[in-house]
């Protein structure tokens, strides 16, 4: 259960990071200021996972997101993540590469490296597409998850909020802020 949790927190920023591409969306603005090689890493169910920014076409509006993951077992933790995804990804399970037309919000092509070929999502069932037609909220700080065991009736709740944690080039960002 906790390692559908975590590919549960991958999917969400996936449905952000696809989905969320309104004009009015934070992280649309922020993809388009974005650089090649930008990119995230998740670690959910004994893999890591790292979603980057393979381009971006300002002419057309679409953007080609690359996600490549290793099992964590795999993975040499030595090396920084930039450094393996420049020297190819050596271990990797699964190299995919989404086009996402920001104007529609849809994808465009969807190309798996690992199986050299193009996957038509047409005609079948993916978590991706499935992603782009969720309709998704902000929480309010009520419905957070929080840290501790729960409490008795009538106690004041003065939990923290669950945080995952954040690093940046390997360096673990304390007290790093995340909207929900």
């Amino acid at each position: 259960m906790r390692n559908l949790y975590k590919y549960f927190i991958l999917l969400l920023f996936l449905t952000f990071s696809i989905k969320a591409f309104s004009e009015d969306n934070l992280f649309k603005k922020r993809l388009k200021e974005a650089k090649k090689g930008d990119f995230v890493v998740f670690e959910y169910n004994k893999l890591y996972s790292t979603l980057s920014v393979f381009e971006i076409d300002t002419e057309n509006n679409s953007v080609i997101l690359e996600e490549i993951t290793i099992p964590k077992e795999s993975f040499d933790k030595k090396m920084s993540f930039r450094n393996w995804m420049e020297k190819k990804a050596n271990g990797h399970t699964s190299w995919t590469m989404y086009e996402i037309d920001l104007d529609e919000n849809k994808i465009i092509d969807t190309y798996s490296v690992s199986r050299n070929c193009f996957i038509d999502l047409k005609d079948q069932i993916s978590i991706t597409a499935k992603l782009l037609d969720l309709d998704l909220n902000k929480l309010l700080d009520r419905d957070r998850k929080k840290i501790g065991p729960p409490l008795s009736s009538g106690e004041v709740d003065r939990r923290a909020f669950w945080q995952p944690m954040k690093y940046i080039d390997g360096k673990r960002i304390k007290r790093a802020k995340f909207d929900v």
